[in-house]
């Protein structure tokens, strides 16, 4: 009876399009960026974009942390995160 249910239903559970989660991610208050990177490649692999270049990464992932952790990196980092690579 569970797999008659999970497969008739699973389409209203499932997201329609992957790439949206990627997209619209966003570091939350109570997570660390170890966790928001590993989500972030957990979701790139989900969604099979595999094909994206370093920098477009990069951008999808700098993107998905608030201002004032970027703030706060770039201080760390003592330069600019933006201009590092994204490995």
């Amino acid at each position: 009876m569970k797999n008659v249910l999970l497969e008739k239903y699973k389409d209203y559970c499932m997201p329609y399009n992957l790439k949206d989660e990627v997209f619209k991610m966003m570091k939350n208050d109570d997570e660390n960026l170890e966790y928001l990177v590993k989500i972030f490649s957990y979701n790139i692999k989900r969604a099979k974009m595999y094909n994206l270049d370093d920098e477009t990464l990069k951008v999808l992932l700098l993107k998905s942390i608030k201002d004032e952790w970027i703030d706060l990196l770039n201080l760390m980092g003592k330069g600019y995160m933006s201009q590092l690579s994204f490995a």
